[in-house]
């Protein structure tokens, strides 16, 4: 136990021993920049980091506890979240106790002779739900559930985790909803047009965020910027302008955006025949079902 640590204990301890770290009361710490630095290094396995002329494995697991979450998305998706509160029970035994120490040895040593068991014949079988897993929540999942022999268990930990991912996804802007949900509703409404003028796209996002009541206007180049964010790339300058080429791809791309960030979509939108759209849903017609 220690009550303060500098960046240069943090890699020397990672490196030497691997051990599993806890830090308390995370937001209060001097340099919160630093520390989130130290946390992210040391989430990838094989990743070194170089300090005065020395490498440095920083990678261990780290259990860290906040009043609420940091302000650093890319720190939040490389954890698991567990949301906890203070219970009400007089009770329980301290941490140091020697019955709490006395079972947390024989759980280790448990854990310990498991993992010589089984360490070399361990793997992981599919199941349903991990294929719509990121790559970085799919790692936290794998980390957890190769142990698991239960199919069933890794399931439900599947679900959870894909929980987390629709929870722990950064919220779009207004002018990106605006973007992605009017060419939904335009690769619908005009199923034959092969492209969108950017202009004519720039019109009806102003439209949707004045609907919204949102008090500012988007601009052509504003626009070209989310697209290219997006992904959606496939553009030509023509005499009036760039236009978006609504290819099978881009359609396709557009879906697969609607589902990644769970865009809420226009249910007017006639989706008949469209082949696309499947496991599209409206988060706030879900909401009403789940609240009835």
């Amino acid at each position: 136990m220690t009550s303060d640590f500098t960046s240069a204990s943090f890699y020397e301890a990672c490196n030497r021993i691997t051990p599993t770290i806890l830090i308390d009361e995370t937001a209060t710490a001097g340099d919160r920049r630093a520390l989130f630095h130290l946390l992210r290094t040391g989430s990838t396995k094989g990743s070194v980091a170089i300090r005065k002329n020395k490498s440095f494995d920083a990678y261990c697991p780290k259990v860290v506890s906040w009043t609420e979450l940091p302000s650093d998305q890319a720190l939040n998706s490389r954890c698991i979240i567990i949301p906890l509160q203070e219970t009400d029970r007089k009770d329980l035994l301290r941490p140091t106790d020697p019955k709490v120490l006395a079972y947390a040895d024989y759980i280790r040593r448990m854990l310990q002779q498991y993992r010589l068991e089984n360490f070399n014949r361990l793997s992981l079988a599919r199941v349903p739900g991990d294929e719509r897993l990121n790559s970085r929540t799919r790692d936290l999942y794998e980390a957890l559930a190769l142990p698991i022999e239960d199919a069933n268990v890794r399931e439900v930990l599947a679900e959870e985790f894909l929980k987390q991912q629709n929870f722990n996804r950064e919220p779009l802007s207004p002018v990106q909803a605006a973007v992605l949900q009017t060419l939904d509703w335009f690769i619908h409404a005009n199923r034959t047009d092969a492209a969108c003028a950017n202009s004519d796209l720039t019109n009806a996002v102003n439209l949707k965020l004045t609907y919204v009541r949102e008090l500012f206007h988007a601009s052509p180049h504003q626009v070209g910027h989310v697209l290219t964010s997006f992904g959606l790339t496939d553009r030509k300058r023509t005499n009036t302008g760039w236009v978006l080429l609504l290819s099978r791809d881009t359609r396709a791309r557009i879906h697969t955006l609607l589902r990644r960030y769970a865009v809420e979509i226009d249910v007017s939108v006639n989706r008949e025949g469209c082949s696309l759209c499947t496991g599209l849903k409206n988060p706030s017609s879900d909401a009403s079902e789940a609240a009835a």
